[in-house]
């Protein structure tokens, strides 16, 4: 991913973001806590002390970590809100859906995954 894809991508979230809190999606400090917790485990940051060493080296604030975490979370409590409230019969019987399964498919049974 470029540089521009990045930020592209980080413009699109923070825009769902702001969608998600003006539908009412909110973020707790239990949630943030927890996934920060698991960002922190994922990089094998057990100490305080390692996280500020980590945010020193790559030149990110708490804050923005804060906020690029809970940005996320916004973004996925609101696809999964969206998803909760779609017929999934009918978009998964739309025929790009089913075009792009049947190639799924067919690339497991190339790599030998499929019987």
């Amino acid at each position: 991913m470029n540089a521009d894809t990045r930020r592209c991508s980080k413009s699109s979230n923070r825009k769902k973001a702001e969608e998600a809190k003006e539908k009412g999606v909110e973020v707790t400090d239990e949630e943030l806590q927890k996934v920060a917790d698991g960002f922190r485990q994922m990089l094998g940051l057990t100490k305080a002390e390692d996280t500020e060493e980590w945010l020193k080296t790559h030149g990110i604030s708490l804050e923005t970590l804060e906020g690029y975490l809970e940005t996320n979370i916004l973004v996925s409590k609101f696809i999964d809100g969206l998803e909760a409230n779609v017929d999934t019969a009918e978009i998964i019987s739309a025929p790009e859906i089913k075009d792009r399964v049947r190639e799924s498919a067919f690339q497991k049974w190339l790599k030998g995954q499929l019987g």
